[in-house]
């Protein structure tokens, strides 16, 4: 099955913008797995450096409830003393208070920092024992309040307007950090176990680039611009093809062609068991048309006579141009001798009308030759009968047809003995 030029070119073209949305998929399943990739190394630094900066005060913690321990009659001057020196430059810490008793017995608050804004407070609880007869005793609870907001920030969350967006929330669901969105739409979620429960983290990349934009426009005008060079390179071939195959002023098929399309046609008789004949036809009175009135008129008339035996034929039928004047019908697919005479009978009334070229008309008649094809029979050969067949209908007076007769062996034989002597 042949394809035009027009499909081929659309169907590279289509294959092109295939592969090229195929390839755009593929890119941004990559891109998303390296950006997922990269939220989850995000949420695990930020998780180890909350646990880290968690560990510092929970250090502290115990350092502080062993000296208590050891101290148990400490005054409220002493330990404010001792925080106020542990407590020097720290951001995060709030305040520290002992619980005896689980009623406050020492608080320690640092002076505010300037330009400071409220933060909600992490809390972390811790127990106090101290040595009692062989064993530990309760003696209270140390608590430490950390900003939570600074803690974020000193652990690396990012900032409004990073491309890079997390959210952190409470175990209850309280929302400490990002918006409700980045959980809706998270590519990595993580937990971070504090002593009194877990904080949940979720990130996800920026807003995704338009870089998949760019690349299927530019493979769309690829897969365009092949489509057309396929077209225009598809036409240009079939234009040399029929050009090959083709008379170039009636656009006939020529000798070549006409061989393959005879031997076709014995192929297809022979399985059918039908007839085909083949007509030479050679316009009378052609040769002063081109001499009087130019080779222009001579073209105009041989067009319009490919015309009107196109009119004569059926159109499983071939008319084809072997040269100047001579014109080959391939009738195929008959019953009867009788309808190929009929044909011959409408191509003699259809050349009896006048061809008008400009201002001028032109009556020729036609003369023509037949030979049945016989299976197996050369396509050469039956070109050279009928060519015989139609220079017998020009000798008998033109504008008629005859059919081919074999010359008797022994006529033949004499022919050949004249010529001899």
């Amino acid at each position: 099955m042949k394809i035009s030029p027009l499909w081929s070119g659309m169907a590279v073209a289509a294959a092109g913008l295939l592969l090229t949305l195929i390839l755009v998929y593929q890119d941004q399943q990559r891109q998303d797995l390296r950006q997922q990739a990269e939220v989850a190394q995000e949420l695990r630094l930020l998780r180890a450096r909350v646990e880290g900066l968690l560990d510092k005060y929970l250090y502290l913690g115990t350092g502080l409830a062993a000296y208590v321990a050891t101290h148990p009659d400490v005054s409220s001057y002493d330990f404010a003393a001792l925080m106020q020196r542990i407590a020097q430059g720290d951001v995060l810490l709030r305040g520290v208070m002992l619980l005896r008793d689980d009623q406050p017995s020492h608080v320690y608050a640092p002076p505010p920092r300037v330009n400071s804004t409220s933060s909600a407070l992490l809390r972390l609880n811790l127990p106090v024992m101290v040595p009692e007869v062989g064993k530990l005793r309760r003696w209270g609870s140390l608590e430490i309040d950390l900003d939570r907001g600074e803690l974020l920030l000193l652990a690396g969350l990012p900032r409004s307007g990073d491309p890079l967006q997390i959210a952190v929330r409470s175990h209850d669901g309280l929302l400490l950090a990002g918006t409700p969105e980045v959980f809706a739409a998270a590519q990595v979620r993580t937990e971070i176990v504090l002593p009194d429960g877990r904080w949940s983290i979720a990130g996800r990349a920026g807003p995704p680039s338009d870089r998949w934009y760019w690349l299927v426009l530019l493979g769309g005008f690829a897969a365009l611009l092949g489509g057309v060079l396929t077209w225009r390179w598809q036409t240009a071939r079939v234009d040399t093809y029929h050009q090959a195959l083709h008379d170039c002023l009636t656009g006939l098929p020529n000798r070549r062609l006409l061989q393959d399309r005879v031997q076709q046609a014995c192929a297809a008789a022979a399985r059918s068991r039908r007839r085909i004949v083949l007509m030479y036809l050679d316009l009378d009175n052609f040769k002063p048309v081109n001499d009087n009135y130019g080779h222009h008129a001579g073209d105009a008339v041989l067009c319009d006579v490919a015309r009107r035996l196109h009119h004569c034929v059926r159109r499983s039928d071939t008319v084809a141009r072997v040269s100047g004047d001579e014109f080959v019908l391939v009738l195929e697919e008959l019953t009867d001798v009788a309808e190929a005479e009929a044909v011959a009978d409408k191509v003699l009334t259809i050349f009896a009308r006048p061809i008008v070229v400009g201002e001028h008309a032109f009556v020729l008649g036609c003369s023509i030759g037949m030979v049945a094809m016989e299976p197996g029979c050369d396509v050469d050969v039956a070109l050279m009968r009928a060519d015989n067949a139609m220079y017998r209908a020009k000798r008998d007076g033109k504008n008629s047809y005859r059919w081919y007769v074999p010359v008797p062996e022994q006529l033949n034989l004499e022919v050949a003995a004249e010529a001899a002597v």
